[in-house]
């Protein structure tokens, strides 16, 4: 048997803006890295996946 490795988060949760930080629900099916910001058209990211984490993480080294 072969298993097989599925992204996603599942169907709740919500995607976040990376440029100002709009929040939405997410859509089941569509991944967040698809959808552009309503208010600035920006990429979205996950809330809490890895990348999100990353940006998350680069944004307080710049405030040190």
């Amino acid at each position: 048997m072969v298993s097989v490795r599925r992204g996603g988060g599942g169907s709740a949760g919500f995607c976040v803006c990376v440029g100002c930080g709009h929040r939405e629900a997410h859509r089941p099916g569509v991944p967040c890295r698809e959808v552009r910001c309503p208010h600035c058209g920006k990429g979205m990211l996950r809330e809490g996946s890895p990348h999100h984490q990353e940006v998350l993480a680069r944004r307080a080294k710049r405030v040190e």
